[in-house]
């Protein structure tokens, strides 16, 4: 019996089938690469100004509130990791945002503990036999350490992100199990002003306002200084994205 295939329905790859061709899957795949890179670009947009702020003020809210009113509870010395030392540069509104948020945790703590002798557990202070000086000269020398820190391994761009909490976070520890006993380890204005607005008592309250300050100006200063700029890598060190993806022209 005669073969009556023609060559029309011989075998092969049908486009009823929907099977998909080379063509086809070239195109797939730029468009899933597309969508990946609309992706990453909404993910890596950056905060805007009004959301730092926000974040800086419920921030501090919630550091000072947990860190102040456990003191209050145990009745010992605030030694609690309390921010992030004000620096050169930082924008007034910043500023204001971390005052608000200090001041409006102490003013809740105010209202949960009525006992005006446990609320100064929660004020940065020193006493006999520290010295003025002696307490300016520590709380100089932890919020340039923190400072320093934070330039390093979180606002340098050459720096790895994925440590940079558990490097700052190391700093704030042993600044505060080091000078905690002597001066309250304050390392921002904002913690040691927000208590003392609530409570009225201001003495010794410049001591944690321009030690801090300087602390942190000093240690941004020295590593502008100190950092070396090295310049922009070669071809070579592209992503392996590139690498992978990119077709090399002839």
């Amino acid at each position: 019996m005669a073969n009556t295939t023609s060559p029309s329905t011989a075998i092969g790859p049908s486009s009823k089938l929907g099977l998909p061709t080379e063509d086809s899957i070239v195109l797939e795949e730029g468009k899933a690469n597309n969508g990946f890179q609309e992706f990453s670009m909404k993910v890596d947009t950056p905060p805007s100004n009004f959301q730092k702020i926000v974040a800086e003020l419920i921030g501090t809210y919630f550091l000072i509130f947990l860190g102040c009113g456990a003191a209050l509870v145990n009745k010992v010395e605030p030694l609690t990791i309390l921010g992030i030392a004000i620096v050169w540069g930082l924008v007034p509104m910043y500023v204001v945002s971390q005052l608000l948020g200090a001041t409006l945790a102490s003013l809740t703590l105010r209202v949960l503990f009525s006992d005006q002798d446990n609320l100064r557990s929660i004020m940065t202070h020193y006493s006999s036999p520290t010295t003025d000086l002696e307490a300016i000269t520590w709380e100089f020398i932890i919020s340039f350490l923190l400072m320093f820190t934070i330039c390093g391994v979180a606002t340098d761009h050459r720096a790895s992100k994925d440590i940079s909490g558990l490097a700052v976070g190391a700093v704030l520890l042993v600044n505060v199990m080091v000078a905690g006993p002597i001066t309250g380890a304050s390392m921002n204005p904002a913690r040691s002003f927000g208590p003392a607005i609530v409570l009225g008592i201001y003495t010794k309250i410049w001591v944690f306002i321009l030690a801090p300050v300087l602390g942190a100006m000093a240690a941004t200063l020295v590593y502008r200084i100190l950092r070396v700029i090295k310049p922009e890598k070669s071809e070579s060190t592209k992503s392996i994205y590139n690498h992978l993806y990119l077709k090399a022209e002839p």
